[in-house]
């Protein structure tokens, strides 16, 4: 199951606000290298959700063909969270937010007001506010209700971005932090978060957005993520995600007894294409979400809850 578009920066979905990463987050242009880990899979799944995490954001686990092995609550590990492709892309100046690598781009006044948005499945407003030299406050909501707080935070040298996410799109507040690296250059008298920024790390995550508890029969999956369930089979038919305000739909496949594929979509559009692989000892599930709206891949482990 794939976090509404927060990153982990902004967790494991789907990412900033920006990036449908519900929050969002978003990339530019550019491509993610053939990855072995996920190059069998797209000839099932077709193209492209967070789950990312929104991660993030995201990207929470699922499926199973040994209930004793993939049954249970399961955590991910938050020092594994790695992000690799597309950057994500900033600029604020002369009054005006941009984010280009957002799905659709973004373009608002800066001005700490809310400015409407459309074509992002999670919010359909968007607030960005100047705190100072170095920081930004990125807020989105849906019909007035908030879905995302983001607060930006470039280093002294602007070679670093820290960014706190709070996501209310589940059954509890989750909140997310990490940072990024400065990938491309700043523009001359743009804010300091301006620029082009490569996910790096997540630094800490609560339970609540890390948290999955699976359970399994013989054909199928059910799956909680904060308050999100999904209750699939192992046919490749997609069924809605309930709970996800960002009304995605998964489709769920087995492809060996250690490995299960997902597959989302939203509006008949892929978005995400995961893969969980079972430890031969059930200690641990590696996820390999190839995010296709933002061009990224994003990995982590997860490990059983005792």
């Amino acid at each position: 199951m794939r976090r509404p578009d927060v990153k982990l920066l902004a967790p494991l979905k789907r990412t900033l606000p920006g990036r449908d990463a519900g929050n969002g987050r978003e990339h530019a242009r550019g491509s993610v290298k053939p990855d072995p880990i996920i190059n069998h899979m797209t000839n099932d799944a077709g193209e492209t959700s967070m789950k990312s995490v929104l991660f993030i954001c995201s990207l929470i686990p699922v499926a199973a063909v040994a209930a004793a092995s993939w049954d249970g609550t399961w955590r991910t590990k938050i020092d594994t969270f790695q992000v690799s492709g597309k950057p994500d892309i900033y600029a604020v100046n002369s009054g005006k937010f941009h984010c280009a690598s957002c799905k659709p781009a973004i373009s608002i006044p800066a001005d700490g007001k809310d400015h409407a948005v459309t074509g992002h499945p999670y919010y359909d407003t968007v607030n960005v506010r100047v705190v100072d030299a170095s920081t930004v406050q990125w807020n989105t909501a849906s019909k007035g209700k908030v879905v995302f707080e983001s607060t930006l935070v470039a280093s002294a040298d602007h070679n670093t971005l820290d960014q706190t996410t709070v996501d209310h799109t589940g059954a509890q507040v989750a909140t997310y932090k990490g940072t990024a690296k400065r990938v491309g250059p700043m523009s001359a008298g743009a804010h300091a978060v301006s620029g082009q920024w490569q996910q790096e790390k997540s630094t800490s995550a609560s339970d609540a957005g890390t948290t999955v508890t699976i359970a399994t029969t013989a054909d199928g999956i059910k799956m909680t993520y904060n308050g999100w369930v999904t209750d699939a089979k192992f046919d490749g038919k997609p069924v809605e995600v309930m709970g996800d305000p960002g009304h995605t739909m998964s489709a769920f496949k087995r492809l060996n007894g250690n490995t299960i594929q997902e597959t989302d979509t939203r509006d008949g559009k892929v978005t995400d294409t995961t893969r969980y692989a079972l430890a031969s000892d059930g200690q641990s599930i590696k996820v390999a979400d190839q995010d296709r709206q933002h061009g990224t891949m994003i990995r982590y482990t997860m490990q059983p809850v005792h």
